[in-house]
């Protein structure tokens, strides 16, 4: 349930407590209002007969949005959307440098992806003994680069390409 609804059912059953709310009027308006207890003097004792707004008849009250927050409240909410808004802005900014990082080793994954292509070679060996297969490197680039298919270079072409 909305906390409108749960504030209007508990100014409704007079279990709200006083203080100033936002409040939606019949015509519409968002206002600020004070609400509390009315009293009626019976017997020289004052005995409180009615939970009411300053200036509004109980009709003219459609919903009781909410509290209006204390100024100890309201500056600790300020604080909080200014961390909040730093946090923001260092995450944009770092998520604007990851995209320009990955958009950079993705430009030499398809660098090294047309050099490793060319079907001049099918195996290479690394000092550190590692062996690399050709197509086996063309797959994880292609996977990695979201292709579904190799396209390798006939070095033929790629040396008419050349002298030409």
């Amino acid at each position: 349930m909305k906390i409108s609804k749960i504030l209007t059912k508990k100014w409704k059953q007079k279990q709200l407590k006083e203080g100033y709310y936002y409040i939606k009027t019949s015509t519409g308006r968002i206002e600020i209002s004070h609400l509390h207890w009315w009293y009626e003097i019976v017997s020289g004792v004052e005995t409180p007969t009615e939970l009411a707004f300053d200036e509004y008849m109980y009709d003219e009250i459609l919903l009781i949005l909410a509290p209006v927050p204390t100024y100890e409240e309201y500056k600790a909410m300020q604080e909080r959307i200014a961390d909040q808004r730093a946090e923001l802005e260092s995450a944009r900014w770092y998520q604007t440098v990851q995209n320009e990082d990955i958009g950079k080793l993705r430009g030499l994954l398809k660098e090294c992806k047309n050099i490793v292509a060319h079907e001049c070679w099918q195996e290479a060996q690394f000092p550190d003994g590692q062996v690399v297969n050709r197509q086996d490197l063309l797959t994880r680039i292609n996977a990695a680069l979201n292709e579904t298919q190799a396209n390798p270079i006939d070095c033929n072409k790629m040396q008419e390409s050349e002298e030409k």
